[in-house]
């Protein structure tokens, strides 16, 4: 059998019961995985599960879309039944394709994932240390909601992410700011949800503040955390004329939502879409920014898909003459 056939048909076989969800996960990685890998015996449990999870997850990144999400409900990794077939039912109803289609898309991102792996997975991968070069998680979904109806403007994130190695306990979030002789967030209020706590706030530099979060557990491959993180400004001179993010990490889906009011605070407002970073500038951060048609008390909302690293999308605007 030809290698690239036999990682292919191990990787068919991680679907079967529940998936990368089986507790002796470690057992049913064959040779031509622990190969692709670059496992070698004796494995634990947890760090096969992790290595194993974080080389699909890599592997899906490169597939078409729809290959990707049959892969990720048939693994397991985005569905929690007990049976493939019950996981491809899931998948079927979401993608709105009989499941015989979807095991023809089944098959070729198996080829596919499997061929990322041979290519690109194992000692391109790792350190001198011996330590995984790759993100402890990556951002399944994003939501940042930004309420500008009142004076005090108001900044809800609600964030979901997939670990892709276990053991965290604790988050650094990020919040830029325009630059502000403040040293502390003084009546800045910050709150946390989803089970988290809030530890510190500190500043990180002229325009960046860290919140650091402690997690109610230690995050588990595979498993999504979802937290969410509010922040009200003691007035709109706290903040730039805008709701962005710039990803530093993998993020599949950011979702970019914005009350302006009524009567509007804003006269005109602009989509950026992997934008290059010009934080707090007054202009659209470049000309090809799509042109919002503003109606009050209507939110503009947007949404993201796989928002490349290092560069920003969200939503921009100019603040309206008579704005309070």
């Amino acid at each position: 059998m030809e290698p690239l056939e036999e990682l292919t048909d191990e990787l068919a076989a991680l679907h079967r019961g529940q998936g990368v969800r089986t507790g002796d996960i470690h057992r049913l990685i064959g040779p031509a995985l622990m190969a692709a890998l670059q496992l070698e015996d004796p494995l634990s449990p947890v760090q096969a599960r992790d290595y194993l999870i974080s080389g699909l997850v890599a592997g899906i990144r490169t597939l078409p879309p729809r290959q990707a999400t049959v892969f990720e409900f048939a693994s397991g990794l985005k569905s929690a039944e007990p049976t493939m077939a019950a996981r491809l039912d899931r998948a079927a109803s979401e993608l709105d394709r009989d499941t015989r289609t979807l095991r023809r898309w089944l098959e070729k991102a198996n080829v596919g994932v499997a061929i990322y792996l041979m290519r690109n997975h194992g000692h391109a991968e790792v350190e001198a240390s011996g330590h995984p070069r790759r993100d402890d998680w990556y951002i399944e979904s994003m939501w940042v909601e930004a309420d500008l109806r009142a004076r005090q403007p108001v900044f809800r994130i609600q964030k979901s992410l997939f670990p892709t190695v276990g053991g965290a306990t604790q988050l650094t979030e990020p919040i830029s700011l325009p630059p502000h002789p403040a040293e502390s967030l003084g009546d800045i209020s910050v709150a946390i949800s989803g089970g988290a706590r809030l530890i510190e706030v500190r500043r990180s530099g002229p325009s960046l503040w860290m919140t650091q979060l402690s997690l109610p557990a230690p995050m588990r491959v595979g498993e999504i955390v979802t937290f969410g993180l509010e922040c009200t400004l003691p007035a709109r001179d706290w903040m730039a004329p805008m709701s962005v993010f710039t990803p530093i990490r993998p993020t599949r889906e950011f979702r970019c939502t914005v009350h302006f009011g009524s009567p509007m605070v804003a006269k005109r407002a602009w989509i950026l879409r992997n934008a290059l970073p010009n934080f707090f500038g007054v202009e659209p951060m470049t000309p090809l920014a799509e042109e919002i048609d503003l109606a009050a008390d209507v939110p503009v909302d947007v949404r993201f898909t796989n928002p490349l690293p290092g560069l920003t999308s969200g939503i921009q605007w100019a603040w309206a003459d008579d704005a309070p």
